[in-house]
């Protein structure tokens, strides 16, 4: 690994806040003669002579990992920034008659099917939906099979009129359930949310409205050192009065991981909730 011996080794925080929920990430940084900073899936060090072809591969097998872990932790940020107890989660199926033939025709049916929940909420004198999601379906040789969508929405329309609007000239569409929101006091809506972006054989993808809100995200390159790194990991990496301190007590502390990467060494991730 001579590309890493040739550059200043140093540790970046980036604090993620989402709604009420907080993160920390640590992460090692490299910073060149040059001053600039590589950070873990930096692309210069892929492209480095000075690795083997073994190491760049389980290099990019760890990016690949860290990519899809790190899709589902996006997808839940927004929902904490956007959704309260008092919003839905909704399951949206097909009846045989009415199966899309194509991943198209399904998230046309899905616009419609927020444009008929906009009309409902314009008639009440409320804003358009806010909402996120995701078709799920997965392929056999006949085409699609199982397509269905799963659904985080705002509330302000009644559990009836959320999922009456999934029909056509009056007719359901196929099954559909609507319930409120429910929180894990620590990880909020963590286990819904990676449901929703499981995965499953077939494809997956999600879209959402473009009112919503995302994580407000501060980067600080100064606040972790080497030495800093390893005591915390040494004093015990679940020491909650040592985590809430460097936080001024201001964040409940619910829990860290330590992970010791192979080519750039100790990583550290906390969760918390802020203190009411």
């Amino acid at each position: 690994m001579g590309v890493i011996k040739k550059v200043k080794r140093g540790y970046r925080e980036k604090l993620i806040i989402s709604g009420k929920y907080a993160e920390i990430e640590v992460t090692p940084v490299f910073v060149t003669k040059r001053g600039k900073k590589m950070n873990i899936e930096d692309k210069a060090i892929l492209k480095s002579k000075e690795i083997s072809k073994k190491q760049k591969e389980a290099i990019r097998k760890k990016n690949a990992r860290a990519y899809a872990k790190r899709r589902k932790k996006e997808f839940t940020r927004i929902a904490h920034c956007n959704f309260t107890e008092n919003d839905y989660v909704i399951h949206l199926t097909y009846a045989n008659e009415n199966r899309p033939g194509s991943i198209e025709e399904a998230e046309k049916e899905a616009r419609n099917y927020i444009r008929r929940l906009n009309y409902r909420r314009k008639k009440k004198g409320l804003e358009d939906i806010k909402y996120m999601i995701v078709t799920e379906y997965g392929e056999s040789e006949k085409g699609l099979k199982n397509i269905h969508h799963h659904m985080i929405l705002n509330g302000g329309l009644t559990r009836d009129e959320v999922e009456e609007a999934w029909s056509k000239k009056g007719k359901r569409i196929g099954y559909v359930n609507a319930r409120r929101l429910q929180f894990s006091p620590d990880t909020g809506l963590k286990d819904l949310c990676y449901y929703m972006l499981k995965n499953p054989i077939g494809k997956k993808k999600w879209k959402g409205s473009k009112n919503l809100k995302k994580p407000i995200i501060e980067i600080n390159y100064y606040k972790w050192s080497a030495r800093k790194v390893k005591n915390m990991i040494r004093n015990g990496i679940d020491n909650k009065s040592e985590w809430e301190r460097l936080y001024n007590n201001e964040l409940d502390f619910k829990g860290a991981k330590h992970e010791h990467n192979e080519y750039l060494g100790d990583l550290l991730y906390a969760q918390f909730v802020k203190k009411e």
